[in-house]
């Protein structure tokens, strides 16, 4: 079973946050829901605020963009570089295109 990412449409901190799943090749489900509805989907897993992963493994659950990003640093892969990868380059044209 793959980790929730719990989402709302229009958020950039769920922005950052699926990108770096995509990015480090996290396999995972987003759950994405309305604002103010995603209270449903984040109160069980002990929270109020997306994004939120929810990891398989039933442990506990990361609330924060920034805790997300260093979940995924600690599987990224080791070969990895940012200078030529091209999901890098795909990453930084998006955020000076859409800021």
């Amino acid at each position: 079973m793959k980790p929730r990412l719990l989402t709302i449409p229009a958020s950039m901190y769920c922005e950052k946050a699926r990108w770096a799943l995509r990015f480090c090749r996290v396999p995972h489900v987003e759950e994405g829901s309305l604002p103010l509805v995603h209270y449903c989907s984040t109160r069980p897993a002990g929270g109020k605020s997306v994004p939120m992963i929810v990891p398989s493994n039933g442990k506990l659950a990361l609330r924060d963009s920034s805790e997300i990003l260093r979940w995924c640093h600690l599987g990224a892969p080791s070969d990895w570089n940012p200078r030529t990868s091209s999901l890098a380059a795909e990453a930084a044209r998006q955020s000076v295109l859409y800021p």
